[in-house]
């Protein structure tokens, strides 16, 4: 199955250090009003279902309909689009930064480096989210800045235990709090394409965590859930190494996209990259490692809103 999309709404993060929860992110969703949901529509095909009214559509919360006190069709162009193409120094292996910087090279200068929508290219370390250059429609130049952009410096390693997973998953929820901080400062809707295997998830160990820690897994999905909303983000997640690198670890994710109810069944896989791609409505891309048409596709994926 070459992607996975949620299509259900839902209120929905070892000795790990748990994650200290950025308190203006915790402030976006204190007492909300008013929530905002992106839907995104295709057929089993992929392709744009398009006429949907507002009576096409049921609001769950529980199980218990609820109210939609506004509805808007929105069509491509009718709102502004920005890309985010994030490359993970973190969690990539190294011999695979190389093959991501050649394919994103290959795109920003196709079409004589005109670009459809406004881009940017950020870079992920275990010190900082590096947004590179500001947008642009030029793709020639930001391929000339992706050419001097400091990448792959950091190999990643299999050897390095539960507190060295623990310590990439702290670095890589540093450094998406960080973008979606950039996003909120940005109009319109904002894709990010993050290129990663994804986040450590620690599979096959369904972790014994305290109910202080669990609590905390808990609110902070909660929180990522309801900030991804607010900066009306999408989140897409392309692997490098597809499930030919390892199967089991590339679709172990899919036992936690339900989406958690209850703290005391918070796991730190429900933080994981894949299940925060497949709840912002993007896409989990891992069937092949053809980065470049894994990009294609989820670009075309953009019409589909």
């Amino acid at each position: 199955m070459p992607f996975s999309r949620l299509c259900t709404l839902c209120f929905l993060l070892f000795s790990i250090p748990l994650l200290a929860a950025d308190q203006q992110a915790a402030s976006a969703i204190a007492n909300p009003k008013t929530i905002t949901l992106s839907v995104v529509v295709d057929d089993k095909s992929g392709n744009p279902v398009a006429g949907l009214q507002q009576q096409d559509f049921t609001l769950l919360d529980n199980k218990s309909p609820q109210p939609i006190t506004s509805f808007k069709a929105v069509t491509a162009g009718q709102e502004p689009v920005y890309i985010i193409l994030v490359v993970d120094d973190i969690t990539t292996p190294f011999s695979k930064i190389t093959y991501i910087r050649d394919a994103l090279t290959k795109f920003l200068r196709a079409n004589q480096g005109q670009l459809r929508f406004p881009t940017t290219i950020a870079v992920a370390t275990e010190t900082s989210m590096s947004i590179t250059t500001s947008f642009s429609n030029d793709g020639n130049t930001l391929a000339d800045t992706l050419a001097h952009a400091t990448i792959g410096l950091r190999p990643v390693t299999s050897n390095s235990g539960a507190a060295g997973a623990s310590q990439l998953l702290q670095d890589d929820l540093n450094d998406y709090g960080k973008l979606m901080a950039y996003c909120s400062k940005v109009p319109g809707r904002k894709i990010v394409i993050w290129f990663a295997p994804g986040w450590p998830l620690m599979p096959g160990t369904r972790m014994s965590l305290d109910g202080k820690q669990k609590d905390t897994i808990f609110h902070q999905v909660m929180m990522y859930s309801a900030q991804t909303r607010d900066v009306n983000m999408t989140l897409y997640d392309i692997n490098p190494l597809g499930e030919a690198g390892n199967q089991f670890l590339a679709n172990y994710y899919r036992g936690y996209i339900a989406g958690v109810s209850h703290a005391y069944d918070a796991q730190v896989a429900d933080l994981s990259l894949q299940v925060q791609t497949t709840h912002s409505g993007g896409l989990v891309m891992n069937a092949s490692s053809d980065v470049g048409s894994m990009l294609a596709d989820a670009l075309r994926d953009l019409d589909n809103w």
